[in-house]
Order: structure tokens, then C-alpha cells, then sequence
């Protein structure tokens, strides 16, 4: 060939490895062989697992690539012989050895296999004319540029096959094991309600011994203590499985860090510590947060903190940094003065169920508690460091960048007292439940409330008494035995008389495709349980249009505060027996005799105001731990 013939041909051998892959590569590929070396016919094909068939990629015939492309088996083929590994040549003749070939008026032939690099032939080139041919070097040489890049190619898609195969493995076992522990929350969560309710039935008993009443004590504090358990189990699932999302609010970001700083302190000084807040010298506007999650990851920190300080104190420090004009860094602190962890934990300490030796000795825990914050940050577009020295403690830097929120979003939060009522004529609601105690829970807020209640224990009765009774509003569990709570929703939503009636859906699965299922079938809201009380009003409100009345117009919803952070304890007026009652109540879950309590204390000359709001506030939110948590400290 002279020289502008051998750059013509590099053009065309350059086209035909470069730029596509997959399907595309292999046409063009074909392509550019035939014109390469002038061919009557070119093909690309890889050898199926036991080396009998050749599954063809692209076939050039004629003058033109072929729309329809059959697999063959090779044996007895020519192309059987690229198995060993060498090229394959017949210059002539090749029709006489191969008489299948008589319809191509195939004359000449030149193979060559494609080779992994470990060796292993997946597949081969071939080239037909109906010619003689003297295949020389030069083609030789084409053929190997060729095939190098088709080898490639083959190992790509293969790979590429392995990874969508793994992936799909990975996928249907992260399903079962969602599957798995939603299937296991519920279970876990029914059996664990009996446990708290019976525990409080046994503490109403006057007959009570009061080493009897330390035993109910513990079993409710190992039961909340497996609740626990069972609820990082389910985040981490939901985090590693993609399925948990941010909630974005506008976020009152000095109260809700006050709330958690009042809620550290008194957790620190139960377990002899100290407690500091270091607030921001200026608090942003309202910023758009998942504040849930927010809470959660520094509540993570400081529980983790206290867990593991002996002696000394906690700190937490917020410092927020304005960027630009509506935009602020948040970096929060939690520090410690507890047992540190070892040089060789650090690059384990955010792995799921990873606990060091010292950890380990020291203290309870699931090992979930750091993985679970490392996500959620990370969820949050933020990030996380620490450091750590044994024996002096640890510290953990959170930063966060957000935004404010529109000011259209945020509007007047009134706050809320103790809601005693609702204007209006009396509204009736229908609350079905398998688990007694849940509805016992609930039923009481509602009479509390001002509600005229009905209860059913299955999907039947709930069907039943929904067309009966004709309710303003149904909560309805969506797992109960026989009729379900799925089932009994799409046949209340079926009816002509109910179809119209507002159903809160209620489940102790945290997962979101039951959220889905249950909006689906036609549920106005859905509440995973535990459900907060605060929550159960909002709902009422929205679905029912209703105005509250409260007790007073203008008690706060959030504890009393010091100028600190602190959360005013003081409880003149109020006689020690009566704090022991409260307390009492408190444990056995009776929010409704708490509050009795409360009102029979009230005497405006007497009691100390800001222990009622305290008291109130905490009861709005039905935080039943905080409040045995605040009467704890208030007692000698």
C-alpha cells in the first residue's frame, strides 16, 4: 500500500474502537472490519458458558449490516477452531471443508478469538470473501487492533452483567431483611405493649409491696430499653436501604435546641454529671430543617456522652455562621470528659454494631447509635469529625449548612395550653385497635378532650361500627388479626354511608410504603406509633375544622427556661405528697390522672406557676418520660 492508502486505512480501523460501546460498538465495528479488508461478510460474536454457541453481535453481509442476527452452534464450523486460541485462515477452498457455507459462496476465511485477560476465549472475529484470499500480516495485524478493543468490550458487558446481577441479589436480600425487621418491630412493639400496660395495672394495686413496685420499675425500663433497640435496628435499615428521606420544616432552631439541652441536663444530672449548653451569641431566623432528625443526632451524641462520662460533665456548643444572605453553618459540639476510645477504634467507630472493648465494659448498647448519626449528617448534606484522647474523653463536630425558611412557609404559631375541649357541638370518634392498651391510651386523650369515643378490637368490628355509628373521625391500627386494617379501610372508603368519614391510619411499621399503601387505599393521614399527643391534635384539627379551648390563653407549650437553658425546677406550694402521686401516675402512663392532679393543685396564690406550665407543656406533647423525668427532680 503507499502511504495515503495506509492512513485511510488507520481512519478507518480508529473509527471502528473508538467512541460506542454496547451494541453500537459492535456494528460499527463490523462495519469497519468489512471495509478494512474488503470482505464479503465480517461478524462479532461471544461463545456462550460452555463454548457451543456463538451469540452474534452484528453481521455485515452484502453490502449492508443485517437487522436480524441468529445464534449457531460452532461445531463443526470454522469457527470452532478459535477455541485454541490462534488465528484461523483458509485462503481458498474453505467451502470444500465446510459445505454449510455453499450459500455464501464463501471461498476464503480468517478468525480470530477474543481473549480475556486471563486467557480464557469468550468469543471471536470472523471474516468471509468469495474470494480466494492471501491473508497477509497486515490483516493479521487489523484483526489482533480489533479484537483487543472487542475483548474489551466482552469484558465490560460481562462485568457490567455481574454488577446488575449482584446488585439485584443485594437488593432482594436488603428487601428481606426490611421485610425481616418491620415484620419484627410489630411483633416486638404488640408483646412490649402488653408488658408496659400490665406493669401499670400491677402499680395501681394498693396492695403493692414497694420491692415489688422497684421489680415493675425495672421490667418497664428493660422494655423501654429493647423498644430502643428495635427502633435503631429499624433506622439503620431504613438508612442503608435509601428509604429514609428529609422532612424539611421551618425550624424554631432556639427552642428546639433548648429542648434538647433541658432534656441532656436532666439525663447528665441524674448520672451525677454536669451539663453545659454554650448557645450562639445570635439566634438565626427560622431555618429550613428536618428537626426530628436534627434532635435526634445530638440527643445520639449526648446520650452517648453521658453513657460513657463516669465523672466530670458534658458540654454542648452551637455556633451558627451567616453565608451570604439567607444562608447559615451550623456547628454543633458535644464533648465529654469520659473514657475516650483507643487509636486503633477510630476507623470503626461509625460502623454499625461496632463497640469498643472499654465501651463495652462500661455500658449497654446496640453499637448503633454513631452509625446512625454519621448517616443522618450525611443525610443532611453535612459532615462529622472527633477527636479523642483515652482516659480524658471525646468530642464530636457536626457541621450542617441550610437556609431560612420563605417567610410565607413559617406563619404565627399560637402557643398552645392544655386543651380541655372544643367549640362546637361534641364530636365522636371511632379508635380500632387489636392491642387494648393502645386504645386505652388513646381513648382517654380523646375523652380528655372533649370526644365522644367508640373502640373496636378488629377490622369486623370496626366496619361495623364505622356504618352504625356513623363517627366524625376514625384512627385506625393497620395490622390487626382477620380483617386488617388495610381491608377494613378500603371497605369503610366502599360504603355509600362511610366513604366520606376522615381515617387516620396508625401502625407500628416506621416503614414508607405502608405510609403509601395506606394513602393509597384512601387514609387522610397516617401517624407511626408511639404517636404524640401533639400529633393526635394536629390531625383532629385539620381533618375536623376544629377551634380548641384551653385551659388558659396563655400558658406556653415549652417548659420554663432560665436565662441558661435551664429548665426552672422549683415547685413552691405544692405539697410532697402530691409530686409523689403525679410521679405515680406518671410511671403507670396515666396522663389523665396526671393532669387530675394537676387541676386539684391549682391555686393562683399558691402554686408556683412555672411548675404548672412546665408540667402542662410536656403533657401537651404526652412526653411521659420527661415528666417522670422532671418529678424526679423535684422530689427530696
Amino acid at each position: 500500500m503507499n502511504r495515503p492508502q495506509d492512513l485511510e486505512l488507520l481512519r478507518v480501523i480508529d473509527e471502528g474502537v473508538a467512541g460506542e460501546t454496547g451494541d453500537g460498538f459492535f456494528r460499527s465495528l463490523v462495519v469497519a472490519m468489512a471495509r478494512a479488508l474488503d470482505v464479503e461478510n465480517a461478524f462479532a460474536c461471544e461463545f456462550n458458558a460452555d463454548s457451543s454457541i456463538a451469540l452474534i453481535f452484528a453481521e455485515w453481509k452484502g453490502g449492508g449490516l443485517l437487522e436480524e442476527v441468529t445464534p449457531f452452534a460452532i461445531d463443526g464450523t470454522p469457527c470452532q477452531l478459535t477455541l485454541a486460541g490462534d488465528i484461523v485462515a483458509f485462503e481458498e477452498g474453505v467451502v470444500a471443508r465446510y459445505p454449510y457455507l455453499a450459500d455464501m459462496q464463501a471461498e476464503s476465511y480468517l478468525a480470530i478469538p477474543l481473549k480475556t485477560n486471563r486467557g480464557e476465549v469468550v468469543g471471536h472475529l470472523a471474516v468471509i470473501d468469495t474470494r480466494p484470499r492471501h491473508w497477509r500480516e497486515t490483516d493479521f495485524g487489523i484483526l489482533r487492533i480489533f479484537a483487543s478493543r472487542a475483548a474489551a468490550e466482552i469484558e465490560r458487558r460481562r462485568a457490567e452483567r455481574e454488577l446488575e446481577k449482584a446488585l439485584r441479589a443485594a437488593e432482594r436480600a436488603n428487601l428481606a431483611k426490611t421485610q425481616f425487621l418491620a415484620h419484627m418491630s410489630h411483633e416486638i412493639r404488640t408483646p412490649l405493649n402488653a408488658i408496659f400496660g400490665y406493669t401499670q395495672l400491677l402499680k395501681r394495686s394498693p396492695d403493692l409491696a414497694a420491692a415489688h413496685g422497684n421489680a415493675l420499675e425495672q421490667i418497664t425500663q428493660a422494655g423501654e430499653h429493647l423498644l430502643g433497640l428495635i427502633n435503631e435496628l429499624l433506622d439503620i435499615a431504613k438508612i442503608e436501604s435509601g428509604r429514609l428521606e428529609l422532612v424539611l420544616a421551618p425550624t424554631d432552631l432556639a427552642k428546639a435546641l433548648e429542648h434538647v439541652a433541658a432534656v441532656a441536663r436532666l439525663r447528665a444530672e441524674q448520672a451525677g454529671l454536669s451539663f453545659t449548653f454554650l448557645p450562639p451569641a445570635h439566634w438565626p431566623p427560622r431555618l429550613l430543617l428536618d428537626e426530628r432528625k436534627l434532635r435526634q443526632v445530638i440527643l445520639n451524641l449526648l446520650n452517648n456522652a453521658v453513657q460513657f462520662t463516669a465523672r466530670g460533665g458534658v458540654t454542648l456548643a452551637l455556633e451558627v455562621q451567616p453565608r451570604g444572605a439567607d444562608s447559615f453553618r451550623l456547628r454543633l459540639r458535644v464533648s465529654d470528659t469520659g473514657i475516650g476510645f483507643e487509636r486503633e477504634a477510630e476507623g470503626h467507630i461509625f460502623e454499625p454494631f461496632y463497640r469498643t472493648d472499654s465501651a463495652q465494659r462500661m455500658a449497654e448498647g446496640s453499637g448503633l447509635g454513631l452509625a446512625i448519626v454519621e448517616r443522618l449528617v450525611h443525610l443532611m448534606g453535612g459532615g462529622i469529625t472527633f477527636t479523642s484522647t483515652p482516659g480524658d474523653g471525646s468530642e464530636f463536630v457536626i457541621d450542617v449548612v441550610t437556609r431560612s425558611a420563605d417567610p410565607t412557609l413559617v406563619g404565627e404559631i399560637a402557643a398552645r395550653s392544655l386543651i380541655v375541649g372544643h367549640a362546637g357541638p361534641r364530636r365522636s370518634v371511632l379508635v380500632a385497635d387489636d392491642v387494648r392498651e393502645s386504645r386505652k391510651v388513646l381513648c382517654e386523650l380523646l375523652v380528655a378532650i372533649g370526644f365522644k369515643v367508640v373502640e373496636a378490637a378488629n377490622g369486623e368490628e370496626a366496619v361495623a361500627l364505622a356504618r352504625t355509628c356513623q363517627p366524625d373521625l376514625i384512627f385506625m391500627d393497620l395490622v390487626m388479626p382477620g380483617l386488617d386494617g388495610f381491608e377494613a379501610v378500603r371497605r369503610i372508603r366502599a360504603h355509600a354511608a362511610t366513604a366520606t368519614i376522615p381515617i387516620i391510619a396508625l401502625s407500628a411499621s416506621a416503614f414508607e410504603d405502608t405510609r403509601q399503601l395506606s394513602t393509597i387505599l384512601g387514609c387522610n393521614a397516617f401517624l407511626s406509633k408511639p404517636v404524640r399527643f401533639e400529633q393526635i391534635i394536629d390531625n383532629l384539627a385539620r381533618e375536623l375544622d376544629l377551634v380548641w379551648i384551653y385551659a388558659e390563653a396563655d400558658s406556653a407549650t415549652a417548659p420554663a427556661l432560665s436565662a441558661a437553658g435551664e429548665l426552672v425546677r422549683v415547685a413552691r406550694g405544692v405539697p410532697t405528697s402530691a409530686l409523689r402521686r403525679m410521679l405515680e401516675l406518671a410511671q403507670q402512663g396515666d396522663i389523665v390522672g396526671v393532669g387530675a392532679a394537676l387541676d386539684a393543685l391549682r391555686d393562683p396564690l399558691g402554686i408556683d406557676r412555672d411548675f404548672v406550665e412546665n408540667l402542662r407543656a410536656m403533657m401537651i406533647r404526652y412526653d411521659m418520660q420527661a415528666i417522670r423525668d422532671y418529678l424526679r427532680t423535684l422530689l427530696p
